[in-house]
């Protein structure tokens, strides 16, 4: 039999071997790799967080940056519209001053090229009625003329920019009489609303050219007989609709020149003196 010694050397051994063996030493070595595999793992995912906080930033970044240039675009144009709502507002000013400019002058024709000669209104001297100065009769700006044919009574506005006289005419037809062009048409009296047919003779033809249309026409001319206050000539009238005028008439420099003066600050001051039948 062995000794105690012997058992106990033994016994030492088996537990040194057991301690030093190759399972001990192979348990070790696996839990480190894992170790190292996990700790690879998390440093990718924080990598990827990382790109991702960035990608993210720059999505922000390129939001904000399309936002600001469109408020930009918006800005831009919103000054273009006040740039040009100020500049209607200048004109429409301009043409306020320029209308308003035009109450406080008086329009003289002294030639028969129908030169006007704007100065201020001059009050009547002893010598001179509210209806005539310097031998020449004084108009308002707004009149009641005699026009025959047909011999009735209309409103007129005196327009000393205007060459030629206009009236209000109706469905107007062209015609022949003895090789000649003549026109039909009729003149609606405004207080009644009754019609008048006309037909007269055409004289000439007049080009229009109107400031609010691009395009022009042609009207016919026709000589008729009017009488404003005391003066009575024939004279010559281009026929236009005129129904989305104020007045029917419209009395230009053919009337008005060598014998009448416009104040245009006053209005129906000549009463139309019908020539004797």
């Amino acid at each position: 039999m062995k000794s105690l010694g012997q058992i106990l050397v033994v016994t030492a051994s088996i537990v040194l071997v057991l301690l030093t063996s190759g399972c001990r030493s192979h348990f070790v070595v696996a839990t480190q790799a894992d170790s190292a595999r996990f700790d690879a793992l998390m440093e990718r995912e924080e990598q990827q967080l990382n790109q991702l906080q960035q990608l993210t930033s720059q999505i922000k970044d390129m939001h904000g940056g399309l936002l600001e240039g469109q408020n930009f675009k918006i800005l831009h144009l919103q000054q273009r519209v006040e740039i040009q709502e100020n500049e209607l507002r200048g004109l429409q000013h301009a043409l306020d001053e320029l209308r308003q400019s035009r109450e406080f002058t008086l329009v003289q024709f002294n030639d028969a090229r129908s030169r006007a000669v704007v100065s201020e209104p001059k009050a009547a001297t002893a010598k001179e009625t509210p209806t005539r100065q310097a031998g020449k009769q004084v108009v308002g700006a707004v009149e009641k003329v005699f026009i025959s044919p047909p011999g009735i009574i209309l409103p007129a506005r005196i327009d000393t920019g205007a060459a030629t006289s206009s009236i209000d005419a109706r469905k107007i037809v062209t015609f022949e009489r003895n090789g000649d062009p003549w026109v039909r048409f009729f003149i609606l009296n405004p207080e009644n609303g009754e019609k008048t047919e006309l037909e007269c003779k055409v004289v000439r033809k007049v080009r229009i050219i109107q400031a609010v249309k691009e395009e022009s026409n042609r009207r016919h001319v026709v000589e008729l007989l009017v009488t404003l206050g005391n003066t009575v000539r024939t004279a010559e009238f281009t026929l236009a609709d005129r129904s989305h005028m104020e007045f029917p008439v419209l009395i230009g420099r053919n009337v008005l020149m060598d014998s009448m003066t416009v104040d245009i600050s006053k209005k129906y001051i000549s009463t139309p003196m019908p020539p004797a039948p």
